[in-house]
């Protein structure tokens, strides 16, 4: 029952849609009310509640707004996560070569197949028929 709020907030932002085009106003303001009714809706049918959900209905009613910039922000506020940021745990990020050439020689020295003994007799001949 934790999506109910969400719920709430998406019919209050239809309703101000339609009473919108009710008015006689079709511009980006109305495609912003259903667009972030619809992110409401459906964070609401996830249990999130409205405190939750808002940002991401902001995200979406700030991308049907302006499109161009919304993506240019969102990029740069998230850009130590695209390129990789320090996210304070250094070991995650170093490789360590020696531990993983032991363990694939381990595994190699395990998965060998046993050697013979004595080397398998040649044919005598010339060729595949032995001629």
């Amino acid at each position: 029952m934790r999506g109910w709020t969400s719920s709430i907030g998406g019919a209050v932002c239809v309703g101000a849609a339609m009473w919108m085009l009710a008015q006689g106003h079709s511009d980006k303001t109305v495609l912003v009310l259903a667009g972030a009714a619809l992110v409401l809706f459906f964070r609401g049918y996830q249990g999130l509640t409205i405190g939750e959900a808002a940002s991401d209905a902001m995200l979406g009613a700030s991308f049907v707004a302006d499109p161009k910039r919304t993506a240019i922000n969102y990029a740069s506020d998230r850009m130590d996560n695209l390129i990789g940021g320090d996210d304070g745990n250094e070991e995650h990020h170093r490789i360590d070569v020696d531990k993983i050439m032991d363990r694939y020689l381990d595994e190699r020295s395990r998965n060998a197949p046993a050697a013979e003994a004595t080397p398998p007799a040649s044919p005598f001949g010339f060729g595949r028929k032995g001629i």
